[in-house]
């Protein structure tokens, strides 16, 4: 089952990020932020009673999109500018927990978001961790038509000094973790719900 997450959810949701992310990525003054957001939208999986998995959204216009991209702000408006674009939908996490990971609850869940009116948007973003172990959140955005455009290097390095976070990979401070960022025009989605069903 998908459901929209509560505040009542939270302590779970920051269980499953210190495992999939690190210690202090997202905390619960995040995790409250977003759900109480009237742009940002918050989903969890729930199996057998308990949360495995989230998903989390957010509408921008491009300015606000240019705040989460650090030291790239200068390429992402330039970049921004030649596609034509205005408004945005950012995926900006995907968690599973590892016990329940590779059983195509990444794919539940982007299909719950594909099958909303958040992709009516211009474009959709992702920013993903190039992380030691393989990404397969990238496999599935690459199937889904989503063009990386972008690697960006030490992407999280003054994010994770400012917020105190350490990831599972660096395991120290700062995060020298580098990003890839896939980009989708939306008028390229029509074929999202098909390929999910059979990915």
């Amino acid at each position: 089952m998908i459901k929209n997450a509560s505040i009542s959810n939270i302590n779970d949701l920051v269980i499953i990020s210190k495992k999939c992310f690190g210690n202090n990525y997202l905390t619960y003054s995040y995790f409250k932020s977003s759900i109480e957001s009237e742009t940002s939208y918050c989903w969890v999986k729930i199996i057998e009673k308990n949360i495995v998995a989230f998903l989390i959204v957010e509408t921008m216009d491009n300015q606000k999109l240019s705040t989460v991209f650090y030291d790239y702000t200068h390429w992402l408006l330039n970049y921004i500018e030649n596609k034509g674009v205005e408004n945005n939908l950012l995926i900006k996490q995907i968690a599973v927990l590892p016990q329940f990971q590779n059983k195509k609850i990444a794919s539940e869940l982007l299909l719950h978001l594909f099958q909303t009116s958040l992709v009516n948007t211009d474009a959709l973003w992702c920013v993903c961790w190039n992380k030691k172990e393989k990404n397969y959140f990238i496999t599935l955005l690459e199937k889904l038509q989503f063009k990386h455009i972008k690697t960006a290097i030490d992407f999280w390095k003054k994010d994770s000094l400012i917020k105190n976070y350490t990831c599972t990979d660096c395991q120290q401070q700062p995060c020298k973790c580098s990003a890839s960022i896939y980009f989708l025009l939306a008028s390229n989605k029509m074929a999202f719900s098909s390929l999910l069903r059979l990915s």
